[in-house]
């Protein structure tokens, strides 16, 4: 089983991946039980949100990709702090489109191995706090994240699915 916490930065999407995780684990004592978090903090030379360039927004999604068919191989239930569609929604904001529509094709087809992708919105989920990775001032930025994402989720045909929860 795989699980995913998608949104914009500052939705508390990594919180609710490790709440997420202990509950599993009481309920599921038995599984191997993994988390796969901070991703593009990893990306090399910290190149991620705008700061990104073409090569690191390319690492960050084919190292979600990656990462998370290793892990899956590895554990019963696999906790994604963030799927691949993310980086392509950055991708788009720093204007590499081509890069973004290709990535959007490969997309689909890792896509359908969510179990689950719980989106947070920013309305009901604002944890946004200042720290060192990700901008805090530039709300509008965020808000372009968010709707994007929405968009790239429709495009994908997932957001009218059961394995799609607005939370």
């Amino acid at each position: 089983m795989k699980v995913a916490f998608t949104g914009s930065h500052g939705t508390g999407k990594t919180t609710s991946m490790f709440n997420y995780a202990h509950t599993l684990k009481i309920e599921n004592a038995n599984q191997k039980i993994e988390v796969f978090h901070e991703n593009a903090a990893r990306a090399p030379k910290g190149l991620f949100n705008k700061n990104g360039t073409r090569e690191s927004q390319m690492w960050i999604f084919t190292n979600q990709i990656r990462t998370e068919i290793e892990l899956c191989s590895l554990y019963d239930i696999l906790i994604c702090d963030r799927t691949c569609c993310d980086s392509i929604a950055y991708a788009m904001y720093m204007g590499f489109d081509d890069l973004a529509d290709n990535m959007f094709k490969l997309s689909l087809h890792h896509i359908p191995t969510y179990d689950m992708i719980f989106f947070k919105q920013i309305k009901t989920n604002d944890y946004l706090k200042d720290c060192q990775h990700r901008d805090t001032k530039d709300l509008n930025y965020r808000q372009w994240i968010e709707d994007n994402l929405i968009k790239l989720y429709e495009r994908a045909g997932v957001v009218v699915s059961d394995k799609f929860k607005f939370v």
